[in-house]
């Protein structure tokens, strides 16, 4: 009996992991999504490799009071105890499988269909009627990471990182905190284009 017990224990822990997304998950997504291309289908990846999010954000973690890449308004800057950074840090390395279907009219793919899709989607442009002029567009697909709460609640660590094609993305690791009934993108620690 007590063997059956630990068992279903264990099968209700690996579901919570890797099945369920939390309310206010889904909404700092859809957040995230929004700013990159509006009112576009939410592409994404079922499970992320945390690693060189985790390089970024531990080279944050050296400074005793991280400010942000905005350095010039010192009154948005965290000062993070010891525990707190190794919370962080741990649960950021924690691979998180993302159910399919997050929102209505959104795809998940395993990460070997990425550039497969990418291929399948891209679109030629040509601008002005010119067919000299020509962009060759991919679609964005998003990588996150799943969102960090800490301090009850109030701040979420949210990190995440796009592919548009070939050595095309962006990334970026911020904190989020609930100012009333939202969410707010309060302070950027990591943010760039490759």
């Amino acid at each position: 009996m007590k063997r059956k017990t630990i068992f279903i224990f264990y099968i209700l822990v690996c579901l919570k992991s890797f099945g369920q997304i939390r309310e206010v998950d889904s909404i700092l997504i859809r957040k995230i999504c929004n700013q990159v291309q509006p009112g576009k289908p939410i592409v994404y990846v079922a499970l992320v490799e945390p690693s060189f999010m985790v390089e970024d954000f531990k080279r944050t973690l050296r400074n005793k009071e991280i400010i942000g890449i905005d350095q010039s308004n010192k009154s948005q800057s965290l000062i993070l105890s010891r525990s707190e950074k190794k919370y962080l840090l741990r649960q950021m390395k924690i691979k998180h499988v993302w159910p399919d279907s997050i929102f209505k009219n959104s795809k998940r793919l395993q990460s070997n269909q990425v550039f497969e899709y990418m291929a399948e989607k891209r679109v030629i442009e040509v601008s002005n009627n010119n067919s000299s002029d020509t962009v060759l567009k991919f679609p964005v697909v998003f990588n996150f990471l799943k969102p960090i709460s800490f301090r009850n609640g109030i701040y979420y660590l949210v990190s995440y990182y796009t592919l548009c094609g070939l050595g095309c993305g962006s990334k970026e690791i911020a904190f989020y905190k609930k100012e009333g009934n939202d969410w707010v993108k309060w302070l950027i620690i990591s943010k760039g284009v490759f």
